[in-house]
């Protein structure tokens, strides 16, 4: 008796366990599509970083030099 009853319920486990892995296989293939898609993102943004970072600075705006003040 002892035995059909652990019987039982490692046969249900073994269905959760079945259930759950079919459910995180459903998931798999979107979550594969989406880290693909961040890497792209990632790689684009890295892309314009270092565009931005060849991009030539002005010197800065400096201002008029007074002519020295004449001593009376």
């Amino acid at each position: 008796m002892r035995v059909t009853k652990e019987n039982a319920a490692l046969k249900q486990d073994l269905k959760d366990t079945q259930a759950a892995l079919a459910t995180e296989r459903e998931r798999n293939p979107a979550l594969v599509r989406m880290a693909a898609e961040l890497s792209l993102e990632l790689e684009q943004a890295r892309a314009e970083l270092e565009s931005a970072q060849h991009v030539p600075r002005l010197p800065g705006a400096r201002s008029p030099r007074l002519p020295p003040r004449r001593r009376r």
